[in-house]
């Protein structure tokens, strides 16, 4: 299995898989990165166990890509 998972979108996707993998998976470590106010909001509701500021803090493990179409032109 693995132990750390890096979820790129914190709103309705990504605070949705993040919830899932916590309640199937504790042991795994999930890091979020997104943007405000999703990010916020992932954070007070205790989706993540950890936030990134950077993608590349975010990816050091698995991803899991949950970006909303605002993102699209940064995934060219």
């Amino acid at each position: 299995m693995f132990e750390r998972v890096a979820i790129l979108g914190t709103g309705l996707m990504g605070g949705s898989l993040a919830a899932a993998l916590g309640a199937r998976l504790p042991a795994v470590h999930r890091v979020g990165y997104g943007l405000e106010p999703d990010l916020s909001q992932a954070r007070a509701r205790g989706l993540f166990d950890e936030t990134a500021d950077t993608v590349a803090d975010a990816v050091r493990g698995r991803i899991w890509s949950c970006w909303p179409h605002r993102f699209r032109s940064i995934a060219r």
